[in-house]
């Protein structure tokens, strides 16, 4: 076997051991949300158990006879491979059947040290899968004897997949069934079975179809067994040793933590549940602990070669190469857990219990990856007995200390056991090494990987401090996380290269960076202090950025409002009453009912009072004798006096009519002019009616022009009743005398009332009530609920408050019958809060907190945009254009910083969002990227430019304003068509030219299939216009491909992106190597990706983390497509090749 060959398969089986280890701990996480701490528990105290077993049973195996059988082979010795394979079975079987009987016969003991019976169904469960296990082991060594590594490749992926997929699956069945949580998790314990199974039958049917099958005759006696079984078990003891470290410290975990937590004080019955929170922390320190051992690991095989040939210059320098690329894995990583520990806790796990130690768990990973390591480096300079004494010397201190420690700190005494025990056990293990090898333990790069470290983690874990992410939900605080992970990187990176821990040789010695640095060699020299100076304004300009994330995470109330009057409506003409109706509405989930003042024609339309006009109380006197002592006025009105007194109070007190008698009937009498809908009041009885089934009110005002200060003051004697302003109809109150806008709404702000936004309503005068207000506004979504069906209704109102921080749901009730109505009204209701997300809480929303922005901000921000556009303006290689786009920057800052006109900051920001598409297609469509590796560099460098991009915009038009949807981003359009346009002048605008500057191309001859082009181009042209706004068509297929991705992915990405940009830009890089023109073509549907990308942060009022994930999902599906279509391409080339040569040559 080449040399060559052996190095490719250790890599295959180094990466499918580390996806196989990442899965392994990953899938807890999915565990703990779908079954429970409780489960999660039980599965963490049980699984060290079997994990012991199944190391001790198999983890030698099949490197000892993959090693006898290829020595064996290179000697000639090919009938020697049956026997090592006879035997191998042999005493696989006999492990695991012996395993499987100590620990069913034990189970009930083991249990009880566990923490109770309730763990007994899941060991004997998982015991089962020691009696395949083993077995399967010994095809894994015979295919790695001949160097093959794809099998066993293959088969620990192929393992882990359907563990995980059957343990998540049985558990989230059993969960639905309401199991007892010991139940659930003892049947999960089947996953590992039917993996360990599915496992063996890959390998047998392998086996059976290779060449490699021994076919010697020679037979097999105990003699045979004997010889072959001690060479087996002196190579695959120690093996086994030296992997056990971990799940020998975590089997201690098992026993000494239950022990110690009943001590505590915690009860039996709980001890599952806060075990449970406890592995929350595991599972982060085993993915931290993979990553870092799975890279260091494999250079442990150089340590041999070097000790061996006794270079012990080479072996030291091997030690510490391997221990400064463990410090630039762990360090960072350890740190990062322990300061994000909160939003990592809420994120994974759904709550922020036991997030204290599990930072502490996470600062622990390093000390765990570096003893995992230093017990390997042992084993690799020949030290593998002491590397055993010193796990052995561990695993008892961890007993006691953990017996001491929980007793006294409860889970938080575990946490600190665990980091102390490996850092003593890191620290005699080096020791032990230092003996043997001299080498350096701290050097001035250590120092370096540590201070970048921490200030990495300063970096990312500052903000923690001053968040409160009990408001949060699990989605911001995945976001928060995944945010800090990248600025973490970049920050941690950009330290040790500019003090040189990380070389730029370093660098230049991965392929793809070495082709990338040398073609872009001269412009980055120039360019990147640019990118220097863009990258550190945006992080001056960042805090205002923050502060917009963390006001619309807070802002997370919303009510459901119906109006009092359609709820009275449905009560006139059936059985129901009022009280009965609010009772059955707030029991579904109704928050707020809205209630209109009481007019005129209120009251008559109620049956409070009769209205009527002179003419008709004279045709009612024609045929009474009866002599008036006063004149009929025909035009006025005369109204009966209602029967309760606070109503006369009121129309006295409101219209100052004069009382007379007609016929024996007392009636109140107004002139003509008296506006019949004016406001007189609102109904206190109607509000003390709403209160006493715990609801909350709103007010409907509605405009006038008789309205004057008097009805103001009405008004304002609800000033502490915690109630906010709707307007009815298109105008605000005051509407059109500014100053009476001006004058009233800030008397209502100052005495406390909020007012409501009609989404998609443009109520004349509202404006100036926002920028009167400061714009402490809530914005509302208006519904009827007989325009749609039930579930389109439903998931309308969810996705109004979860997608454009809508905070106010008003509904009006279906008509005809009531029973029908009500039901459907309570229906919708109880949906509506049912499939709100779990972070969304009814109740009375307030508007959105103040989002600060300071100047210096907008200086920032300006002066990054000018550094942006100069970059971008360098494209065109036109001195002349580079110059005016810049000059035209300058002044449009200029103007704004001295003028502080809106118009001029939008209009800079426009020319930035148009910008960014153009840049980032055209910067990255001049490489050589006929490999995947550099379409994906130019992927990430095109998405690199439009972050900038966006974060440049969404600085610039931030504040309240704009996410309220007041102040909009102006130019939607032209950010949809300008972009494609000039991209396509840039790759054709020589052959555009060409064309229309010959002077044939009028005589030229027309052709049907000319028209029928030209035509559908621009039916594609307008189609996609129209796309761009509100109301375009979506087809049926569409709209469930939405609601379907919505439902998978919490907020679905765009079609435009995922769908059709980004794949296209993808594959038009990849097939430019080959037909440029043809390249050039997909690119510009490929634009429209990144345009897009850009249009989904200008709308403002959408929230900034729903953004966020809109536009990650885009760029990762979006690049797998792309991928995929790629591969489609390289399979139909040659078809496609033909083509291209007969339409284009």
């Amino acid at each position: 076997m080449g040399r060559a060959t052996f190095i490719k398969g250790t890599i295959i089986l180094t990466i499918a051991t580390l996806i196989s280890k990442v899965l392994g701990s990953l899938f807890r996480i999915p565990l703990q949300n779908i079954a429970g701490d409780e489960v999660l528990g039980i599965f963490t105290l049980v699984y060290p158990v079997y994990m012991v077993a199944l190391i001790l049973s198999v983890a030698g195996i099949p490197t000892a006879i993959s090693k006898l059988i290829a020595e064996e082979r290179a000697k000639g010795q090919e009938a020697n491979v049956r026997p090592i394979y006879v035997t191998a079975r042999i005493l696989a079987i006999c492990f695991g059947v012996i395993s499987f009987v100590i620990i069913y016969l034990l189970s009930s003991p083991i249990a009880n040290a566990l923490g109770g019976s309730t763990t007994q169904l899941a060991l004997i469960v998982v015991a089962a899968s020691l009696l395949v296990a083993p077995y399967m082991a010994v095809y894994r060594g015979f295919f790695q004897g001949y160097g093959d590594m794809g099998p066993t490749a293959i088969s620990q992926v192929f393992e882990q997949i359907i563990r995980v997929g059957a343990i998540l699956g049985i558990a989230y069945v059993l969960v639905a069934k309401d199991f007892t949580s010991d139940l659930v998790a003892g049947w999960i314990m089947i996953g590992s079975v039917l993996g360990v199974f599915a496992s063996l039958l890959y390998l047998r049917t392998k086996y059976q179809l290779t060449s490699k099958k021994p076919t010697s005759k020679k037979p097999y006696t105990f003699q045979t067994f004997k010889q072959f079984s001690k060479k087996i078990l002196f190579l695959s003891i120690p093996i086994a040793i030296g992997s056990i470290t971990m799940a020998l410290f975590n089997f201690v975990d098992s026993l000494t933590i239950p022990y110690g937590l009943n001590h505590y004080g915690v009860n039996t019955d709980e001890i599952n549940y806060t075990y449970g929170i406890y592995g929350r922390g595991l599972a982060l320190v085993q993915i931290a602990t993979i990553f870092a051992t799975s890279v260091v690991l494999p250079l442990i095989p150089l340590l041999t070669e070097k000790l061996v040939d006794k270079d012990m210059l080479g072996t030291r320098r091997a030690i510490e190469k391997t221990f400064h690329i463990a410090r630039l894995i762990s360090w960072p990583a350890a740190l990062g857990l322990l300061v994000l520990g909160l939003p990592i806790n809420l994120g994974l796990f759904a709550d922020l219990e036991g997030s204290s130690f599990i930072a502490i768990l996470g600062l622990s990973s390093i000390f765990t990856s570096l003893t995992v390591l230093t017990t390997g480096i042992l084993q690799g300079i020949n030290l593998a007995k002491q590397a055993a004494f010193l796990v052995f010397i561990g695993v008892l201190l961890k007993a006691f200390s953990n017996i001491y420690m929980v007793q006294i700190l409860g889970l938080m005494g575990a946490a600190i056991s665990t980091l102390l025990i490996y850092l003593i056990i890191y620290a005699l293990n080096s020791l032990m090494i230092y003996k043997r090898v001299p080498f350096s333990f701290i050097n001035v790069d250590s120092m370096k990987i540590l201070f970048a470290s921490i200030i990495m983690a300063g970096v990312v874990g500052l903000p923690t401090i001053f968040i409160h992410f009990e408001n949060w939900s699990r989605l911001q605080a995945l976001l928060y996380v995944f945010v800090a992970f990248i600025t973490g990187i970049t920050v941690y990176f950009f330290l040790l290269f500019f003090w040189k821990v990380i070389k730029r040789e370093d660098l230049r010695g991965i392929p793809v960076i070495h082709t990338f640095w040398k073609e872009r060699r001269k412009m980055v020299v120039r360019q990147k202090w640019i990118w220097m100076m863009i990258l550190l304004l945006l992080l001056i300009s960042s805090p205002s950025v923050y502060d917009r994330w963390n006001a619309e995470g807070q802002n997370n109330t919303y009510e459901i409002v119906a109006p009092f009057e359609e709820i009275h409506h449905l009560t006139v003409d059936s059985s129901f009453s009022i009280d009965e109706v609010l009772s059955r509405l707030k029991e579904a989930g109704l928050t707020t009912v809205s209630i209109n003042p009481i007019t005129i024609k209120s009251l008559e339309k109620q049956g409070i009072i009769s209205l009527y006009t002179g003419t008709e109380i004279e045709k009612m006197l024609l045929f009474s004798k009866e002599v008036m002592p006063f004149e009929i006025d025909e035009n006025g009105y005369y109204i009966t006096i209602p029967e309760e007194p606070h109503y006369q109070d009121l129309l006295v007190e409101s219209m100052e009519p004069k009382e007379i008698v007609i016929s024996g009937v007392p009636f109140y009498y107004v002139p003509e002019d008296f506006p019949l809908g004016l406001m007189l009041h609102y109904d206190e009885s109607i509000v003390q009616q709403i209160e006493r089934h715990n609801l909350k009110f709103i007010f409907r005002v509605p405009n006038d022009e008789n309205l004057r200060q008097s009805h103001l003051d009405k008004l304002l004697q609800f000033r502490n009743r915690d109630t906010n302003l709707l307007f009815s109809g298109e105008e605000v109150v005051g509407y059109p005398e500014t100053e009476k806008i001006n004058t009233w709404m800030k008397q209502l702000n100052t005495a406390g009332f909020h007012f409501y936004m009609i989404e998609f309503s443009h109520q004349r005068g509202f404006q100036t009530v926002a920028r009167n207000t400061d714009y402490d506004i809530l914005r509302l979504h208006s519904m009827n609920l007989t325009q749609k069906p039930l579930e389109e209704n439903i998931n309308q109102a969810v996705r109004a408050v979860k997608e454009r921080n809508i905070r106010s749901l008003f509904f009006h009730l279906p008509t005809g019958d009531p029973e029908e109505s009500i039901k459907v009204a309570e229906s919708f209701v109880s949906g509506v809060v049912e499939n709100m997300p779990s972070h969304f809480n009814p109740g009375s929303p307030k508007p959105i907190e103040k989002i600060s922005i300071s100047i210096w901000t907008q200086i920032a921000l300006l002066l990054a945009g000018i550094l942006f556009t100069y970059s971008a303006s360098r494209i065109m290689k036109n001195k002349w254009f580079h110059d005016l786009t810049v000059l035209l920057m300058i002044c449009m800052a200029g103007l704004y910083l001295a003028l502080d006109k809106l118009i001029i900051l939008q209009a800079f920001a426009l020319v930035i969002a148009i910008i960014t598409p153009i840049f980032a297609v055209i910067a990255t469509s001049h490489s050589k990227t006929n490999t995947i590796g550099k379409i994906s560099l130019q992927y990430i460098k095109a998405l690199g430019i439009s972050v900038a991009g966006i974060f440049m915009v969404i600085g610039l038009l931030n504040g309240n304003a704009f996410v309220t949807g007041i102040e909009v981003f102006r130019g939607v359009k032209l950010v949809y068509v300008v972009p494609i346009l000039f991209v396509a002048l840039y790759l054709f605008g020589k052959q555009l030219l060409k064309l229309f500057t010959n002077k044939r191309l009028l005589q030229s001859e027309v052709k049907y299939w000319h028209l029928f082009v030209g035509l559908l181009i621009t039916l594609v042209g307008i189609y996609y216009v129209s796309r761009t706004g509100n109301t375009g068509l979506v087809s049926d297929f569409e709209l469930i491909l939405r609601n379907k991705l919505e439902e998978w992915l919490y907020v679905r990405p765009r079609t435009k992106e995922f769908l059709i940009g980004f794949p296209f830009y993808l594959l038009g890089l990849y097939v430019m190597n080959q037909h440029k023109t043809l390249g050039n073509v997909l690119l510009l549907p490929g634009t429209i990706g990144f345009l897009s990308m850009m249009n989904t942060f200008t709308h403002f009022h959408i929230p900034l983390y729903i953004s966020f994930l809109r536009t990650l999902y885009s760029v990762m599906i979006g690049y797998l497509i792309g991928l995929l279509l790629i591969y489609v391409y390289k399979k139909c080339y040659s078809w496609f090749s033909k083509i291209f040569q007969s339409r284009w040559s």
